[in-house]
């Protein structure tokens, strides 16, 4: 009994299907591009609200401890109230500080946000509204398929193997 060789017939199937995934990656690439683009940006936007947010809890939260201080302590009031209006007692001797030395108030304070943009945001962009990329990425995932539905058939799998072993002995 004769065992027939199947190893070409392996790495064509497997070339077969390589060649297919790789075709339909490029055409979800350009299919999800715009989607993806938005989503991307929708999710930087909700976390430059979610930092916001942060600040604006924790500047409440200082608030609420003032106004609980307020009430439970009555000297605090005029004390914050001659901070403000910079009134010197006569017993009390003041010293002259650098404005960039002072204590910022918190309610002064304006929440910042660190501006991280996604890595791949130039390239999602670039496949969501570049036409021509779009195009050629397209042409180039039909080329794919046409080329697999062709050429890397079971049958073609020994002329397949012959044109490789020439291309090596070049």
């Amino acid at each position: 009994m004769t065992r027939l060789k199947t190893e070409p017939a392996r790495w064509i199937s497997l070339a077969f299907w390589g060649t297919l995934f790789t075709a339909a990656v490029l055409y979800g690439l350009v299919t999800i591009a715009p989607d993806w683009l938005i989503l991307g940006d929708l999710a930087e936007h909700e976390s430059e609200n979610r930092a916001i947010k942060m600040a604006l809890e924790d500047q409440v939260q200082y608030l609420e401890q003032v106004r609980a201080t307020l009430k439970a302590e009555p000297d605090y009031a005029s004390e914050l109230a001659r901070l403000d209006i910079q009134d010197v007692r006569p017993d009390e001797n003041r010293l002259e500080v650098d404005d960039s030395l002072m204590l910022a108030r918190p309610d002064a304070a304006t929440p910042t946000v660190a501006g991280g943009h996604w890595a791949t945001r130039p390239v999602v962009a670039a496949l969501a509204h570049n036409d021509t990329l779009k195009n050629v990425l397209l042409v180039i995932a039909a080329g794919m398929v046409l080329f697999a539905f062709s050429a890397l058939q079971d049958s073609h799998a020994q002329n397949l193997a012959n044109w490789v072993r020439q291309l090596r002995r070049s």
